[in-house]
């Protein structure tokens, strides 16, 4: 998938990172895909009291934030009758992927997982469909969150329904 860089001027990101070098590294790389309105969090509580404020149309949040968890931090964004877009588009960027790290951040409502380092051309392709073409969210007494499942016709993944 071809990327193209005028459609990322209008998108407005906010990074949420603990450390000001990741804060900063991930800056450099939203940047270069021409992105000109970014909000930047060292921690999960000053991105609560400013995410309608700033009105993100995509979150990047590190997995190892505080004093919420990027799990954690989600979630709250999901479930607060205060956050205005609930369903904003959530990316959480991890040292190291584990199998655990997929299912339980699905499960709290995480639409993506970048596993750090990650390429300028990859987190373009993340964020560009998390945007351009977001999965339908979906709210039940359980789960808020983007839908779990994923388009692709030829998805194989132990916890795919089979047809009957």
């Amino acid at each position: 998938m071809e990327t193209n860089l005028e459609k990322f001027k209008t998108l407005t990101v906010l990074i949420v990172a603990t450390a000001s070098h990741a804060r900063a590294a991930i800056r450099r790389m939203v940047m270069e895909l021409g992105v000109r309105n970014i909000a930047e969090s060292s921690t999960t509580s000053d991105a609560m009291e400013r995410i309608n404020t700033i009105r993100p149309h995509i979150i990047l949040c590190d997995w190892e934030v505080e004093p919420l968890s990027a799990l954690e931090f989600c979630r709250a964004v999901r479930e607060s009758g205060d956050i205005r877009d609930r369903n904003v588009p959530f990316i959480a960027l991890a040292d190291q992927l584990r199998e655990e790290h997929v299912f339980t951040g699905r499960d709290k409502g995480i639409t993506e997982i970048l596993v750090k380092p990650f390429s300028l051309r990859t987190l373009a392709l993340r964020v560009s469909t998390s945007v351009e073409r977001p999965r339908d969210f979906v709210e039940t007494d359980i789960f808020i969150g983007p839908d779990r499942r994923r388009r692709e016709k030829n998805w194989r993944g132990p916890e795919r329904r089979s047809r009957r």
